[in-house]
């Protein structure tokens, strides 16, 4: 790493106003500290929230409350209505958002599919209801807010680059390596919850009666204070946009443009080599092989029902791979 990125990296004492907010923009250039200390708090923030999202899908097929055939139905649809919104909605809608908004939309939404399973817990009347809606709002937040939080992602890293002195490539590296910092850890904390306060007995448990009724709940807080983390995030500047979606609809159908990004899309996959390899890890990592693999095969082929996060993500992983390498 460079001596003055790593300078500004380290100085992280440069005065801030209390309200980021109403102090950055065209006026006064935002310093590297600045800037690095702003795409911190959105990555942790960010990974907070989603760490909250994967431990609720890892439950979704495995509790016994909801049922495998409710778990998959809901799985299936957060993976089909991402599907549809990334392919056709997800630019349409970041336009119109901004970076900023939009990561705060998408997460806002998330909570949506985390607080389905607290309704769900406490009221098993309404528990399909809720956990149908819950996850179709689950796949619409993913399938936009990925594309805001890249599109913030690249222009934080840019304006990074700028301040620090180095080029985008750097930047974008080094950032690259301090996001998977907490949105890996953060993922494997709240994983790791479920078992230590999810079990009420165990070498590996906190003893807690209650604590299967209240994992619910404490993942539902943290989806929501990350939400209100990320508000303090900087506007930052966008690049030029492209033309305006409703400037297109005035002379195109709605219909015709997301069709065009949908083929454009479809195009890339079929053009593009790294998809191929891409591929493998995105089917494991799908409903269907999902549901079947923390569904079914841990509990009647391991005898297991609630393990500790560590055993689940290796048995997990063995079986998954198992499946992809014999069976897809």
């Amino acid at each position: 790493m460079p001596a003055n990125e790593r300078q500004h990296i380290k100085d992280l004492s440069y005065p801030v106003s209390p309200d980021m907010d109403s102090q950055v923009g065209p006026d006064r250039p935002h310093t590297a500290s600045e800037l690095f200390r702003n795409f911190m708090i959105m990555s942790t923030c960010f990974s907070i929230n989603h760490g909250t999202v994967t431990a609720m899908l890892a439950l979704a097929t495995s509790n016994p409350n909801l049922g495998g055939n409710l778990g998959n139905l809901q799985n299936g649809l957060l993976y089909g209505c991402y599907t549809i919104t990334a392919l056709c909605f997800a630019k349409i809608i970041v336009y119109y958002t901004g970076y900023k908004n939009g990561i705060i939309a998408g997460l806002s939404v998330y909570v949506i599919y985390v607080a389905s399973f607290l309704v769900a817990d406490k009221a098993p009347s309404v528990k399909w209801p809720a956990c149908i809606f819950g996850g179709c709002m689950g796949g619409i937040a993913a399938g936009f807010l990925w594309t805001a939080q890249g599109a913030y992602f690249s222009r934080n890293a840019a304006l990074y680059a700028e301040a620090a002195g180095i080029s985008k490539e750097q930047a974008t590296l080094t950032f690259a390596g301090w996001f998977a910092l907490p949105y890996l850890g953060f993922e494997v904390v709240f994983k790791l919850l479920q078992s230590y306060i999810g079990l009420d007995s165990g070498p590996l448990s906190a003893g807690w009666a209650q604590g299967k009724n209240f994992i619910y709940v404490i993942n539902t807080i943290c989806a929501v204070l990350a939400v209100f983390g990320c508000l303090r995030i900087m506007p930052l500047k966008e690049d030029d946009k492209e033309e305006d979606p409703g400037q297109m609809a005035a002379r195109e159908p709605l219909l015709t443009i997301m069709t065009r990004q949908a083929l454009a899309a479809s195009k890339l996959f079929i053009t593009d080599p790294k998809m191929p390899l891409m591929m493998s890890m995105n089917i494991a990592f799908g409903a269907g092989v999902r549901g079947r693999v923390q569904g079914e095969w841990r509990t009647n082929i391991f005898g297991l029902t609630d393990v500790s996060g560590v055993t689940a993500a290796y048995i997990n992983s063995y079986t998954t791979s198992v499946v992809a390498t014999h069976f897809l």
